[in-house]
Order: structure tokens, then sequence, then C-alpha cells
């Protein structure tokens, strides 16, 4: 999230990068998450279960930062996010020197590791190339 924070704030003005400045960008959800649209759709009430194990881990109400990552051009996104996020690729094009993120959600054990199987495994993503919390497809887009 700090890549598409930092390209959001090059992008706006709002700091820049000295000349020899060299960003390596690492999983940057460059065109949202599917899985702050899953957790939108899980509070939305229209499955009352989910919408149960949602709030028991804490997932409702959905938070800024969750909201902000409505997946580019689906459902959750606004108008107003999705000119965000073009404004943030652009930047993100112009300023990157490298780049690295997953296309698979199951490798290197960690802690977290079950958190990333369960959302490659149950969010809806848009395609099966995902780390288990952002698409492939996009984040190749925008270098």
């Amino acid at each position: 999230m700090g890549g598409l924070m930092m390209a959001g704030a090059l992008a706006n003005g709002q700091c820049s990068f000295a000349s020899n400045t060299t960003w390596v960008s690492l999983s940057a959800p460059m065109g949202g998450s599917m899985g702050s649209d899953y957790v939108q759709n899980a509070c939305s009430g229209k499955n009352v279960f989910i919408q149960a194990v949602a709030n028991l881990i804490g997932r409702c109400p959905v938070n800024n930062s969750t909201l902000g990552l409505a997946y580019q051009d689906e459902m959750f996104s606004t108008s107003a996010l999705n000119a965000a996020f073009a404004a943030a690729q652009g930047a993100f094009r112009s300023n990157v020197h490298a780049a690295m993120c997953s296309d698979n959600f199951s490798g290197l054990f960690s802690f977290d590791q079950m958190k990333y199987f369960m959302g490659g495994t149950f969010v809806n993503h848009k395609s099966k190339q995902n780390d288990g919390i952002v698409d492939f497809s996009p984040w190749r887009l925008a270098v």
C-alpha cells in the first residue's frame, strides 16, 4: 500500500524525489484490491452469515483505508477514486526503477501465510494470478 500512497503523493504534487533517488516497489496495489471489494460486500448486509464473520473479526464497518482500495473501475470504486488510481499509475510508471510483485499466493512460509492463502482462495480476484490480496494484472499494467 505504501507504493500506491507514494505514487498518489507524487501525482498530487505533495512531494518529489531527489534526482539521485531510486524507487524499488514491492507489490503496490496500483489498481486497488478485490479484497477491499470483498470486505465492502461482506459488510453490506447482503449475506448475513458473511457479515457476521466480518463483524466478528472487526472488518465492519469498513475503514477508510479499505474503502480507498476499492478495485479500479468496479462496483465500489468512484469516478474520483478511478481518476486518482490513473494519476498514481502515471506517477508510478514515471518514477519506479524496479518493481517486484507476486503472481501466486502460495510460497514462502510466514506468519501471514494463512491470510494470503485465505485471500487467494475466497476473494473473487479478477485473475488466478494474485498474491492473495493484490491481482497481478493491474500491477503489471502500471509499470
